[in-house]
């Protein structure tokens, strides 16, 4: 999940916040795994996007997505 955070505090409370609004969980039954900063032009979500406009148009546009691991 890709989320616009100032620190790695505010992402995994993002994440709880948006997980369980969307499928009513609770935050002790959610386990966040790693939390690390990425390149938003490499992003597909459009918050990331918008919030990233101006430095992705600066860096010459999107870059296309990595492949996950399997």
């Amino acid at each position: 999940m890709d989320l616009v955070a100032s620190s790695a505090d505010d992402a995994e409370h993002r994440c709880y916040s948006i997980i369980g609004s969307r499928h009513k969980v609770n935050r002790r039954a959610i386990n966040i795994d790693s939390v690390s900063e990425i390149d938003p032009r490499t992003s597909s979500e459009p918050m990331v996007l918008n919030a990233f406009r101006d430095q992705i148009a600066a860096a010459g546009g999107p870059i296309a997505p990595v492949a996950e691991e399997e």
